[in-house]
């Protein structure tokens, strides 16, 4: 589901706190792969945790977590679409990263 299915469901998720912890350097010409899944779904909120791997070796270079809230059209908190619970609730799980 896109963000742009998202809005036109009548819902926003802006961002309420972001978290990174930088664990390692990455490099220009690194390759990296940037894992999210969900750490926490609730009735108003839903919160994503993150890891970035290099991909040479697999090396953990950064992880954190972003929590969103669900915003109806009129800018007040609102219930995400069924649709959007259905997508969230079939994403991969992730635990939240220890420093966050």
């Amino acid at each position: 589901m896109s963000y742009k299915e998202v809005e036109e469901a009548g819902v926003s998720l802006p961002v309420l706190d972001a978290h990174c912890r930088y664990l390692k350097s990455a490099r220009y010409d690194d390759s990296i792969t940037i894992e999210t899944g969900v750490a926490e779904l609730r009735r108003a909120s839903v919160r994503f945790a993150y890891r970035v791997r290099r991909d040479e070796d697999g090396v953990v270079l950064a992880e954190g977590s972003t929590e969103h809230c669900f915003l109806g059209r009129d800018g007040r908190p609102a219930r995400p679409p069924h649709a959007l619970v259905t997508v969230l609730e079939r994403a991969p799980r992730a635990a939240t990263p220890r420093a966050c």
